[in-house]
C-alpha cells in the first residue's frame, strides 16, 4: 500500500478520526522559522487508537508539504504526515518496513528501536526460520523484540539467544529448535507455540504465558518458570533440572519422563499432571499441589514433599526414600 499524505492542524495539532479508527503514522515536522536546512527535521511514528472522535481529516496528493499553524504563537509548521498502516486492510501480513530493518542486522535493528520506542513492532506471520536467516548474525546477540507481535511466526532454528523478547506475543509460533539460552522472555505470551527441542538454558519465563505450548524435549535447566502459566502444556521428555518453577501453574501438564531434578517447585500448582517417570530427585515440592497427579513410577528420592497436598495422587511404583 502507498503513503498518504495527511493534513494536520490546531494547538495542539489534533488528528479527528471515525470512532474505533486505529491508525499508525510516521510523522515529519519542522517550524517555519527553522531556515537552516543542515538542521534535521523531527521524525516520530505515532500509533493512534479513538474510541469517540469525528471525522475531519484531509487528505492530499503524496509529496505535498503540508503547513499548519499553532494559532496561538502564529508559528507554522511543515508537515509530512504519512499513513503507514491501517489494521483490517487485507490480511495481517509482517510489517515490511520493520522486517526489512531487522534483515540489516541486530546494531541497525537495535538503533532503530531506540530512535522509535513508540513503534508497534508487528512481525506477526514473519518467516525468520528460513536459511538466511539461521546462519547470519540477524536475530542473536541481544535483539531487542520486547513487546513485538510475533505470533504465528516461524523462527524454527532461529538463534534469539540474549533476545530481549519481553512482553512479546509469540502464541501459536514455530520455535522447534530455536536457541534462546539467556534470553528475557518474562511476561511473553506462548500459547499454542510449538517449543520442542527447544534450546532455553537460563532463559527468563518468569510469569509467561506457555498454555497448550509444545515443549517436548525441550532444554530447560536452569530456567526461571516462576509464576509462570504451562496448563495443559507438553514437557515430556524436558530437561527442567534446577529449574525454578515456584509458583508456576502446571495444572494438567504433561511432564511424563521429563527431568525436573533439583527443581524449585515450591507452591506449585500440579494438579492432575501427569508426571509419569518423572525423575524428581532432590526437588522441591514444599507447599506443592499435586491433588490427583499422576506420579507413577517417578524418581522422587530425596524430594521435599513437606505441607505438599497429594491427595488422590497415583504413587503406583513411585521410587522415594524410604
Amino acid at each position: 500500500m502507498g503513503e498518504t499524505l495527511i493534513l494536520l492542524w490546531g494547538n495542539p495539532p489534533c488528528f479527528y478520526l471515525m470512532s474505533g479508527t486505529t491508525l499508525i503514522f510516521g510523522l515529519t515536522y519542522r517550524p517555519s522559522h527553522v531556515i537552516d536546512p543542515k538542521l534535521p527535521s523531527h521524525r516520530v511514528h505515532i500509533r493512534l487508537q479513538t474510541d469517540h472522535a469525528r471525522l475531519s481529516i484531509l487528505t492530499l496528493h503524496l509529496g505535498s508539504t503540508a503547513p499548519f499553524c499553532d494559532y496561538q504563537s502564529g508559528c507554522f509548521w511543515f508537515c509530512s504526515l504519512y499513513l503507514l498502516k491501517q489494521p483490517g486492510w487485507g490480511e495481517a501480513v509482517a510489517n515490511e518496513e520493520q522486517l526489512a530493518i531487522l534483515k540489516r542486522g541486530v546494531d541497525v535493528w537495535n538503533k532503530w528501536r531506540e530512535d522509535n520506542p513508540d513503534v508497534v513492532i508487528d512481525l506477526s506471520d514473519v518467516d525468520l526460520g528460513s536459511p538466511c536467516f539461521v546462519d547470519d548474525d540477524l536475530t542473536s546477540n541481544h535483539a531487542n523484540l520486547s513487546d513485538a507481535n510475533l505470533s504465528r511466526a516461524n523462527l524454527r532454528n532461529a538463534n534469539l539467544s540474549g533476545a530481549n523478547l519481553r512482553n512479546a506475543n509469540l502464541s501459536d509460533a514455530k520455535l522447534r529448535n530455536a536457541n534462546l539460552s539467556g534470553a528475557n522472555l518474562s511476561c511473553a505470551k506462548f500459547n499454542l507455540a510449538d517449543l520442542s527441542d527447544a534450546f532455553l538454558p537460563g532463559a527468563d519465563l518468569s510469569d509467561a504465558d506457555l498454555s497448550d505450548a509444545i515443549l517436548c524435549y525441550a532444554k530447560l535447566s536452569g530456567t526461571d518458570l516462576s509464576s509462570a502459566i504451562l496448563r495443559r502444556a507438553d514437557l515430556s521428555h524436558a530437561n527442567l533440572q534446577r529449574a525454578n518453577l515456584m509458583s508456576a501453574d502446571l495444572r494438567n501438564a504433561v511432564l511424563s519422563d521429563a527431568i525436573l531434578s533439583s527443581a524449585d517447585l515450591r507452591r506449585a500448582d500440579l494438579s492432575h499432571a501427569n508426571l509419569q517417570r518423572a525423575n524428581l530427585m532432590n526437588a522441591n515440592l514444599r507447599n506443592a499441589d499435586l491433588i490427583r497427579a499422576d506420579l507413577s513410577c517417578a524418581n522422587l528420592f530425596y524430594a521435599k514433599l513437606i505441607n505438599a497436598d497429594l491427595s488422590s495422587a497415583n504413587l503406583t511404583n513411585a521410587k522415594h526414600t524410604p
